[in-house]
């Protein structure tokens, strides 16, 4: 399994997040809404809980990657 998982919710698309198997010890795992325009974040606390962070719509910066900060208005368009 990976550690990190970007998923994209399209109409058309399964999500992973409905899968269990795919995101079961994922330590990071974003999904993507472009009809939102926002990117929610989830990640597996040392319970093995996932917790949302706060939904974001601006900029992400990734605990997994810190030095990486992703310009969603650049993504979203």
């Amino acid at each position: 399994m990976p550690n990190y998982l970007i998923d994209i919710n399209l109409p058309y698309y399964f999500s992973l997040w409905n899968n269990e198997v795919y995101v079961h010890q994922v330590t990071e795992y974003w999904l993507v809404e472009p009809a939102e325009k926002a990117v929610f974040e989830y990640v597996l606390n040392d319970e093995e809980k996932y917790i949302g962070l706060k939904p974001a719509t601006r900029h992400i910066i990734s605990p997994s990657f810190p030095d990486m900060l992703i310009d969603l208005g650049r993504v979203f368009g």
